[in-house]
């Protein structure tokens, strides 16, 4: 079971000229009947430069805080079964409630270009964004027991939203990352339909709805679906195995739910990048 809580805040800078950023997030994660646990917090700084129109770049830190425990108390043993478990019985194991903790460190940049709304009516509307980022530099030891260094993860990005017609816009989503000799790839497409209209002011608050399929390369698909209302969106996921994993899975997969909300000054709602 994992559950996490994040939040990213924009803070006033110079102008319309750049900006200043601070987020945070809480994670607590456990398996193996609580057995396994790990604790992170961290917050990361970013700072943000317009270098042309709607053009902007954004360099950003994280750090953590982490902790990785182990405990004993669910665990079960072969020496406590003699034909049927027997709880009273010795384990005849050593062990004893161990962890171990260690800061983290990241550092990343995006380049994005807004469109001038998120209503999909011109060309203007068009938008892009793509980054690179690299986490555990200072490659921390998470071994609990004995020593285990964490490598650099590699990871990078790239999402457009560009206009088909009228109210219409489709937006090509890849994610690649790389730790070591593994790595992951991730890419699909969501077919975004405005249902905003004007009103008798000339304005709108922004509806969409957007349909989707993406690959996990080697392992999955996963349709998607969102719905955009003002600064909610709201998202609904499934995912399907399809990789030989499936022959043990029956290609059933987990839903995944989402809710965000996005904080903006009115001054800021003529420029509203896409969720």
């Amino acid at each position: 079971m994992t559950s996490a809580l994040a939040g990213d805040f924009k803070l006033d800078g110079n102008g319309k000229l750049s900006s200043f950023g601070i987020g945070t997030y809480v994670m607590y994660d456990k398996a193996a009947s609580g057995s396994l646990s790990r604790f992170s917090a961290g917050t990361s700084l970013a700072s943000s430069v317009r270098i042309g129109k709607n053009k902007y770049l954004s360099l950003g830190i994280q750090f953590s805080y982490n902790q990785n425990a182990i405990r004993f108390g669910n665990s079960t043993w072969d020496a406590q079964y003699d034909h049927e478990f027997d709880a009273s019985r010795s384990s005849n194991e050593n062990l004893s409630v161990s962890g171990k903790n260690f800061f983290d460190a990241g550092a990343g940049f995006v380049f994005y270009k807004n469109g001038n709304s998120r209503d999909f009516n011109s060309k203007n509307d068009n938008s892009f964004q793509f980054g690179i980022s690299a986490f555990h530099l200072n490659q921390p030891d998470i071994g609990i027991y004995g020593t285990d260094k964490m490598k650099i993860r590699y990871n990078g990005f790239a999402k457009m939203d560009f206009v088909l017609a009228s109210k219409f816009s489709l937006q090509p989503v890849a994610y690649y990352a790389r730790q070591g000799t593994l790595q992951e790839i991730n890419a699909g497409t969501l077919l975004r339909y405005s249902l905003s209209e004007q009103n008798m002011a000339g304005t709108s608050k922004t509806k969409t709805i957007a349909f989707g399929l993406f690959y996990r390369y080697g392992d999955s698909i996963y349709p998607v679906m969102n719905f955009e209302w003002g600064n909610w969106l709201a998202g609904l996921s499934y995912d399907m195995n399809i990789s030989n994993l499936s022959e043990f899975t029956q290609s059933k997969g987990g839903f995944e739910v989402c809710l965000k909300y996005r904080y903006m000054k009115a001054d800021n709602e003529k420029n509203k990048r896409s969720f």
